[in-house]
């Protein structure tokens, strides 16, 4: 059974002068819910974090979507979307929850220094060619580029401790000493973009929106597969389309696709068509060709609706069915660092 709840609005009627407020009502749906749950392991592949997080989406009166994606000890946050696809799989992104400014998250400070060697121990010590002016016993971060022969390599970003005039100590377990390379102090700027913070927890992304806001590309159409290099079309109708190679596609199946530079063809049959597929190399569409063409190439597409209102119904059956994820990816991530299939609550 339905349940509806009802909500009163003290209407105001303005008649010659006089104030009447008279009491109306009106029902008000409950909301339809969906959540997910965020985590490293549902990535494709699984992602090994201490990261994860949660979404609830919210349908009201079936013209409001409102959502709140939450994460917890999550680093470098740039974006986050929902992308179509059952689990196990990787799906196109149909909606963009959030992105990230573009900052920059690390500056350059001082001149690079030019390394001599790195020593044996644990800690290693690095020896610099020059006086490097910083305080002894200061932490500086710096990144180390070009350095040959130790083991393992020392490559990369540290936390360093300065121990002398030329010297300083990075926590690497060094049993292999190495030479030349440069050293580069650097400092962390923008440190409140969620893109450059790290260890964030709390609300990643919220909002309310109606189906003419859903405008993401991805939303109207997807592409699926590979596209198909085409060989020609036949005179006739339909016209048969040849592709040069498998398609995959099961016969009789009637998928839609999307043909662009296909030449000599009258009409021209460069654009969209529900095909329906004759045999591995072949499909027909509903366009009588009276001179068959050569090349181009067929595009196989998933369409989510021409309208906002078609596009909103879609994005919402597929959260009905499970077949739509939250991803969020961050900069050591950028293919995804959690994610969750979107159900009903």
């Amino acid at each position: 059974m339905r349940v509806v709840k009802w909500s009163s609005l003290m209407a105001a009627c303005v008649v010659a002068g006089v104030v009447a407020c008279d009491e109306a009502s009106f029902p008000v749906l409950p909301a339809e819910e969906f959540t997910a749950s965020l985590v490293g392991t549902n990535e494709v592949p699984a992602v090994t974090t201490t990261a994860g997080g949660s979404a609830i989406f919210a349908v009201i009166q079936d013209t409001i979507l409102s959502w709140r994606v939450d994460v917890a000890d999550i680093d470098s946050t740039i974006l986050a979307h929902i992308h179509a696809g059952p689990a196990g799989t990787a799906g196109p992104v149909i909606v963009d929850l959030f992105l990230a400014s573009t900052v920059n998250c690390k500056q350059n400070a001082d001149t690079a220094l030019q390394i001599v060697s790195s020593s044996v121990g644990d800690t290693t010590t690095i020896t610099t060619a020059g006086a490097h002016r910083l305080t002894v016993g200061s932490t500086p971060l710096m990144r180390i580029a070009g350095h040959a022969g130790s083991t393992p390599s020392l490559n990369g970003e540290h936390t360093a401790t300065v121990t002398g005039t030329t010297t300083f100590t990075i926590p690497v377990n060094v049993t292999t000493a190495g030479g030349g390379g440069t050293a580069q102090r650097f400092i962390l700027i923008n440190v409140a973009s969620l893109r450059c913070r790290v260890d964030y927890t709390g609300i990643l992304a919220q909002a309310q929106i109606r189906p003419a806001a859903l405008t993401h590309a991805g939303i109207q159409n997807q592409n699926a597969d590979t596209a198909l290099q085409i060989v020609s079309s036949s005179v006739g109708n339909p016209t048969t389309i040849t592709a040069a190679g498998a398609h995959r596609l099961t016969v009789g199946s009637t998928p839609l696709m999307r043909i662009a530079g296909h030449a000599g063809s009258t009409p021209s049959l460069n654009a969209e068509y529900t095909a329906t597929v004759t045999g591995t190399t072949t499909f027909t569409i509903p366009v009588n060709v009276t001179t068959a063409g050569t090349g181009g190439t067929a595009q196989r597409f998933t369409s989510y609706g021409a309208t906002p209102r078609e596009r909103f119904d879609s994005l919402i059956s597929l959260m009905r069915t499970g077949d739509v994820y939250v991803n969020v990816h961050t900069r050591t991530n950028p293919g995804g660092e959690v994610r969750g299939q979107l159900g009903p609550r």
